[in-house]
């Protein structure tokens, strides 16, 4: 029950957010996104941002 709610709580969390977002937009292809990422123990994260938001560089 924990894993099914919680990926229930994700995907209404992020139709939230792009309801509210809706600039967000890719920064880099898809393809390119696994290629560069951080070499940590405790986090598997991208080195540089893959979205970006049009609206905030005004």
């Amino acid at each position: 029950m924990g894993a099914a709610l919680a990926r229930l709580e994700l995907r209404c969390a992020f139709t939230a957010l792009f309801v509210r977002l809706e600039d967000l937009a890719l920064t880099i292809a898809a393809e390119e996104s696994s290629t560069c990422r951080l070499a940590s123990f405790a986090a598997r994260s991208a080195c540089r941002s893959l979205a970006a938001l049009p609206s905030l560089r005004e």
